[in-house]
Order: C-alpha cells, then structure tokens, then sequence
C-alpha cells in the first residue's frame, strides 16, 4: 500500500502571502531575513571565533523569522496548511520561485 503523502499538490505562493501582510509585520520579517542572511554569510566566511557566533546568530535569526512569519499576526495558516481541526492534513511546501535572480530591465 503506497504510503500517504503530507504535502499538498499546491505550492505555497511566498509573493502572495507577502503582499498580504501588514507593513508593520513586513518590516518584522525583513530584519530578520536581513538578520539570518549575514549571520549565514558570516558563518559560511568567517573563521573562529567569528564562525562559531555566525552560527549562533543563524539560529537565533532564524527562530526570529520562523516566529514573524507563523507568529500570531503573521502568515494565516490556511496559506500554509490544508487540513481541519483534528485530522491529519497537506502541507504547502514552498516553491521559492521568487526568489531566483532576475536580470535588471
């Protein structure tokens, strides 16, 4: 018997749910995404003791961003989760096609 997938045939659309949110919450999620992003390059970069606080600093930023994005008045649920309450749902994983270079017009 083929085992049951989790993850739902829609992607999570990260531009859509972007465009959705309150500025005060798009100003929360992009310091912490400019946040983790240095402290990601200074880990990838960096030698000790630099590296190693890099990437304590990825961790924490990281759980900063997670908690902007899922927190109480963040991204809603349902754009990110199919389901009803007590069974077991589909996830949409993101697709990051937004964030693939585009070439300046």
């Amino acid at each position: 018997m083929p085992e049951r997938s989790n993850i739902s045939e829609h992607a999570f659309d990260g531009e859509a749910a972007w465009a959705a949110l309150p500025a005060h919450v798009q100003a929360r999620i992009g310091a912490a995404a400019v946040e983790c992003g240095v402290a990601l390059g200074i880990a990838e970069h960096a030698e000790y003791p630099a590296k190693r606080s890099g990437e304590a600093a990825a961790i924490a930023a990281g759980e900063l961003l997670r908690e902007a994005v899922i927190g109480y008045d963040g991204v809603p649920e349902t754009a990110w989760w199919e389901g009803d309450l007590g069974a077991p749902g589909t996830f949409r994983v993101p697709g990051c096609r937004g964030l693939r270079p585009t070439r300046p017009t």
